[in-house]
This record gives structure tokens, C-alpha cells and sequence, in this order.
């Protein structure tokens, strides 16, 4: 259940969690206004377009799949050099025996963090 405070600033059209929605930055000067992301608001776009066109949700998997697409965690950790959920870019890199420690470094702190 909502707080009052959380209950209060919802009503006043303020963000109520810490997390920036896929497609959106935080504005430097008002931490409670958010600001497209140029890097990915396109994408947004495109996601809903083809949502709106009556795409399926496996065919907009599949595009996002064949442009390249940076899930979620991959572009907070090509941000900011840490995640909450391994990129599986790392995880595949890490299950091959590949040589980026950092990338692995953060998968074992992510493990023993969550286990």
C-alpha cells in the first residue's frame, strides 16, 4: 500500500519510484520531470507504432531482435558500468569463458547480492 507522501505526489502528477521508464530521461534540473531519451525515444515510438498496427508481440520482439536493439540492462550498464539484472550479453560473454572481468566481476556481484 501507497504511503501518504507516495499517495500525494501520484496526485500531483510526480514520479513515485526511482526508475526512469525505457525511452525517458530524468531532467538534471527536476528530478520529478521526465524528458525524452533521443537515444531511444525512437524506439518507443516504433514499438508502439507497430503495436497500434496490430503487430504481434513476438513480430516487434523479432524487429527489435534484428536491429540491435539494447534491452533495458544493456543500455543502463553501457551507461553507467552497473545493473541491477546482468545484461545477457554479459552472461553469454561470461558461460563462453570470454575475457571482459568486468562484465563477469559484476555478474558474481549481482549473484551474490540477489542469492
Amino acid at each position: 500500500m501507497a504511503d501518504t507522501a507516495q499517495l500525494g505526489k501520484a496526485q500531483k502528477g510526480e514520479r513515485v519510484n526511482g526508475e526512469v521508464p525505457y525511452g525517458y530521461i530524468a531532467d538534471p534540473n527536476d528530478r520529478n520531470h521526465l524528458l525524452p531519451d533521443p537515444e531511444t525515444a525512437h524506439i518507443v515510438k516504433q514499438i508502439f507504432a507497430m503495436y497500434v498496427r496490430g503487430d504481434r508481440i513476438c513480430e516487434i520482439q523479432n524487429w527489435l531482435r534484428e536491429h540491435e536493439v539494447l534491452t533495458v540492462s544493456e543500455l543502463r550498464y553501457r551507461r553507467s558500468g552497473s545493473c541491477r539484472h546482468p545484461p545477457p550479453t554479459c552472461i553469454s560473454s561470461c558461460e563462453k569463458g570470454g575475457d571482459n572481468r568486468k562484465c563477469c566481476q559484476d555478474i558474481e556481484q549481482f549473484w551474490q547480492f540477489h542469492i
